[in-house]
């Protein structure tokens, strides 16, 4: 499953340094740090508890944009001009609860936690 939540600008900072601790635990196989700074990047998304999209149907839209936005990448943490741009650009009839977090994430100049994770 991936998760999706927004990150509020104010906390973007703090995110960061997660997503770059996070990268380092995943290059080093660190399973257990991984999933503690997985579950703290997914708590800054506040209260609003994070959707979740099938790994199969986040690899079909990720082969969708990448036809259409070929310089896009699939980071931890998209900010919100790419999200207006993802957005704007694909077709997500099927991803209705994506097209809401792009539509949020664009609007409130959040950026969007993308990230593989278990069930919540």
């Amino acid at each position: 499953m991936i998760s999706l939540s927004l990150i509020p600008i104010e906390k973007i900072r703090d995110a960061r340094l997660l997503v770059d601790e996070l990268e380092k635990a995943v290059d080093d196989g660190a399973v257990g740090r991984a999933d503690e700074l997985t579950n703290a990047l997914l708590a800054l998304g506040g209260d609003k508890r994070a959707i979740q999209i099938s790994d199969e149907s986040w690899m079909n839209f990720n082969r969708e944009v990448r036809v259409k936005i070929p310089d896009y990448e699939a980071a931890y943490l998209v900010n919100p001009q790419t999200c207006s741009r993802l957005l704007h650009s694909i077709d997500m009839d099927e991803m209705e609860n994506l097209r809401a977090e792009l539509e949020a994430a664009a609007a409130s100049n959040s950026h969007l936690l993308q990230i593989p994770s278990k069930s919540l």
